[in-house]
């Protein structure tokens, strides 16, 4: 593969024309046209073509201004003018060619990388894109575009295509189905809050064709869009809760598993408290000592175990806070003797151990005492709650 033209100037990488050249060729195997938005002076238009069939037509759009020639003179020296079709402007000029028989296989998105120039490409174009077919971004991983990411984080929940690789500042997906009802009405619902000059985008488009966006005479579409949005994010929200607290029950009855590895991953560390605590007896105060970061993430689990209910308290020498989840942090007392400590760190074990000798309690444990600390993964409760979502 040819990763440089001669005389072109370009603001890509190596291994962004080498990603361009790759999936081009791939697109080959896939029915359709190619499309480019933002060509600048054709770095990467040449890469593309290079390895685009010769009986396909690549669509070029960008607001050239006076680079245009350049861009033309650069097309003719490299023998590919023949195989483009130029458009100076927005690339929803594509909209003279969007009829139900275009079909695409590639398109490469390199503009103003804001969100929304991000976001209405795909909204326009992924229903033209056949099934398989490839939609590339430029400058995923641009510090100063934060934009490309957090379109593509978002639209990565949709499951509409599998993403092949993160390639220089290229990030590569193959399209495997439609876009979701959720995710056309979350972009309205953007749209129509932030950018509202680009609402018409929807109902210029293909996506016009579904339901929500066809309101009854009188009807407000934002506020059918808000209310549909709102309905199918709470159905989301409770399909999600469900399968987490599945989830998380199952990991529970693992955790209480008398026959679970010590140094199972997932489970390890948990199994460790949930034997040390059960197995103390009724009659002796629990205190946990040290309120640092190991009881923030220990807490959560105890509670769900049930086991929140036996301790007592949190000894700390210096207290940040007066309660962690609801049980209050206390500074050292003398004469504990009816008290159990359990040393509630994973760093700094034997001296946190002295400085509980002070309490002079009945027990000092250490759960981790024999065990190589390095080896226990933390995984938290927060993980396995779902977030509303922000709908009303």
């Amino acid at each position: 593969m040819q990763s440089e033209f001669e005389g072109v100037e370009g603001l890509i990488s190596k291994v962004d024309r080498l990603t361009l050249q790759k999936y081009s060729e791939l697109a080959n195997y896939v029915p359709g046209e190619y499309v480019e938005i933002g060509s600048y002076l054709g770095a990467s238009t040449l890469n593309i073509l290079n390895q685009m069939p010769d009986d396909r037509t690549l669509y070029c759009f960008d607001y050239w201004g006076p680079r245009y020639l350049q861009f033309r003179e650069n097309m003719i020296r490299h023998n590919k003018w023949h195989k483009i079709m130029p458009h100076t402007g927005d690339f929803r000029l594509i909209n003279r060619y969007l009829t139900d028989d275009l079909n695409l296989s590639f398109i490469f998105v390199d503009n103003d990388h804001s969100f929304q120039s991000t976001a209405l490409p795909v909204l326009y174009l992924w229903p033209y894109l056949n099934d398989g077919g490839y939609f590339l971004f430029h400058d995923y991983n641009h510090p100063n575009y934060p934009g490309v990411k957090e379109f593509i984080d978002l639209f990565e929940e949709d499951g509409c295509f599998e993403t092949q690789e993160i390639a220089g500042s290229v990030y590569a997906i193959k399209k495997t189905g439609p876009l979701s009802d959720l995710f056309i009405a979350s972009m309205y619902y953007y749209f129509k809050q932030y950018v509202p000059e680009e609402i018409n985008a929807f109902h210029r488009s293909k996506i016009a064709n579904i339901d929500i966006f066809r309101p009854k005479p009188g009807e407000d579409t934002a506020e059918i869009i808000i209310k549909y949005h709102n309905q199918i994010k709470k159905e989301k929200f409770i399909e999600k809760a469900t399968f987490l607290e599945n989830k998380l029950n199952a990991l529970l009855d693992e955790i209480k598993s008398p026959d679970n590895d010590p140094y199972c991953p997932k489970t390890g560390a948990l199994s460790l408290w949930y034997k040390t605590i059960s197995n103390l007896k009724n009659d002796s105060d629990i205190y946990l000592y040290a309120a640092g970061k190991h009881t923030e993430w220990l807490l959560p689990w105890l509670k769900e175990l049930k086991l929140c209910e036996r301790i007592r308290g949190i000894i700390d020498d210096s207290p940040q806070t007066k309660e962690v989840e609801g049980i209050p942090v206390i500074t050292p007392i003398n004469n504990m003797n009816n008290s159990t400590i359990i040393i509630s760190s994973d760093s700094c074990i034997p001296n946190l151990i002295e400085r509980a000798k002070v309490c002079d309690p009945k027990n000092i444990i250490n759960p981790y005492d024999g065990k190589n600390i390095s080896k226990f993964t933390k995984i938290f409760v927060k993980n396995y709650k779902p977030q509303s979502g922000g709908f009303v």
